[in-house]
């Protein structure tokens, strides 16, 4: 069964290993990606939505500070490599962007958008060496843990502690340049592409 008709992604899921392509035309394997550490993965809307532009900013601002507590970060979107690129060189991100212009990812982790079969769902995932998910955060619509919690909650994980709740989601609305850029770029490349390659099955 599709994942897209399961319940969302959750701690403990085991993810199947999948090839992952990078703006720059470039792939690598997921497993290769983690080798025997973790990987933080963004899941983001794309280079047309305010929200997710400055979400990505602030990841590349606290880069460093997941490098360091051993989870480096990446994003994921149903953009193609064109919009990627241009997004990773106007924001000047200092991690990867990867491109699941089919939604063959997306979709094999329950997260393509009912209402929109371009998009995906926000979320954040951390996932272990063992393609297993060891920590995520669904986004409530626009609303979101903030990216220190974020830190702190995947930092909490791969110490072994146990966490007793979840972090608190908020509505931060993005100012008008975030608007403006969101705008422009969707006018330039659209919403991402049409699910309309197999959707890849993984074991939960």
């Amino acid at each position: 069964m599709p994942l897209a008709a399961r319940r969302p992604l959750a701690v403990g899921d085991q993810l199947a290993d999948c090839t992952m392509s990078r703006h720059d035309g470039t792939t690598s394997t997921f497993s290769a990606l983690i080798g025997t550490g973790y990987l933080l993965v963004f899941v983001y809307r794309g280079c047309w939505c305010a929200f997710c532009l400055k979400r990505l900013t602030q990841y590349s601002a606290r880069v460093r500070a997941f490098q360091r507590a051993g989870a480096p970060v990446a994003a994921l979107s149903m953009d193609d490599a064109k919009a990627s690129t241009r997004l990773k060189q106007l924001l000047k991100l200092p991690f990867d962007l990867y491109c699941d212009a089919t939604g063959v990812i997306v979709n094999s982790w329950a997260l393509v958008n009912p209402r929109d079969k371009h998009t995906a769902l926000p979320a954040t995932v951390l996932v272990d060496h063992s393609l297993r998910v060891r920590w995520v955060s669904h986004d409530d619509g626009y609303a979101s843990a903030t990216v220190d919690d974020v830190l702190r909650c995947c930092t909490a994980v791969m110490r072994g502690d146990q966490l007793r709740s979840q972090p608190k989601r908020s509505l931060r609305i993005p100012g008008v340049m975030w608007w403006l850029r969101a705008a422009r770029n969707e006018m330039r490349y659209g919403r991402g592409a049409s699910l309309n390659a197999p959707t890849e099955k993984v074991t939960l």
